[in-house]
């Protein structure tokens, strides 16, 4: 897949159809890799900078944070690749399906790694953080009206705090994690450290460990489709991302007729937000949002996978106004 910061706007066909190929291998081999010994594993790993996540692991814990990225059931396994053997934990959100939840469950336990549902309290975290654990957290996907804003891949998009909260709390490291398909069967790791782990660093070490390898992301999720509004941007900070920047995030309106019977929402969209409109040749594939109200725009909306970013000008203003 082609790296560049375009790719995640403006995919081409061949980029889609690798990001399928190589999600649907890397799901494949977890049915393997979960139950594997790590010494069965040692010829399909190649690992960077786990030297330094080691040296800070003497005297402390550390945080992990990674993306939904290539074998992660490999990851289970990290525990038996630390020299100290020092403990794993990583937090869980049970499966809908109950039979496969607990088969994997039993085979992340088995591996070693302590799960932590998303619902216990903090101690649980801190106390395994005392005892110079590695605390994986994954921080990729969308979190809603839970996050906090921060500049991901140059957009200003709601993100786990939770990476930073945990660091404030403890003042222990902040490591990230990227895996990278090199071959069928064979993925290279690279563990590096966070400087300055504010939320912003934090959420640009995250993006970089991932464009490494973005077709071995997984994507099937309308990540950046959350609308912040101008006040909460402005409330939140939304800062620039020193690797990224800040890219105007584009948006698409039905026609000028909105804008002239909904002043308000002209004036409420953040400054950026580059307005282009429909009724005038702009298509909504690479659009952040869309503003509405005929029945057609709104099917043109969707066949791209603009739904929950599709809103009516009623709807609109009273997202802005939040």
């Amino acid at each position: 897949m082609t790296q560049n910061r375009d790719a995640l706007s403006h995919p081409a066909d061949e980029e889609v159809q690798e990001v399928f190929r190589k999600n649907g291998g890397n799901l494949l081999t977890t049915l393997s890799a979960g139950k594997q010994k790590l010494k069965n594993l040692d010829d399909h790993l190649e690992i960077n900078g786990l030297e330094a996540m080691e040296a800070e692991l003497k005297h402390t814990g550390v945080l992990l944070v990674l993306g939904h990225m290539g074998n992660w059931e490999i990851l289970t396994k990290l525990t038996e690749l630390l020299k100290d053997k020092n403990p794993l934990g990583a937090l869980y959100r049970p499966l809908n399906n109950p039979k496969v939840n607990e088969l994997i469950l039993s085979r992340r336990k088995v591996a070693g790694m302590s799960l932590i549902s998303s619902k216990s309290p903090a101690f649980t975290i801190m106390r395994l953080l005392k005892k110079n654990g590695v605390m994986c957290i994954l921080s990729d996907q969308r979190i809603g009206k839970k996050g906090s804003l921060a500049s991901f891949f140059g957009r200003v998009t709601p993100c786990s705090r939770l990476a930073h909260t945990l660091h404030e709390k403890s003042q222990v490291p902040v490591f990230t994690l990227s895996m990278k398909s090199m071959r069928p069967g064979k993925w290279s790791l690279e563990i590096t450290k966070v400087k300055e782990p504010t939320q912003q660093n934090i959420m640009d070490t995250l993006a970089l460990s991932m464009e490494r390898s973005l077709s071995d992301c997984f994507w099937f999720q309308d990540r950046f489709q959350e609308f912040p509004s101008k006040s909460l941007i402005e409330a939140e900070g939304g800062e620039s991302s020193r690797v990224y920047g800040l890219k105007p995030i584009r948006g698409i309106v039905e026609s000028q007729a909105i804008f002239d019977a909904n002043p308000q929402i002209k004036e409420k969209l953040p400054t950026n937000y580059p307005i282009e409109f429909w009724d005038k040749g702009a298509k909504p594939d690479s659009s952040y949002f869309a503003i509405g109200s005929s029945r057609q725009f709104h099917k043109a909306c969707h066949r791209v996978g603009l739904k929950k970013a599709c809103l009516t000008p009623e709807r609109a203003l009273r997202v802005l106004s939040r």
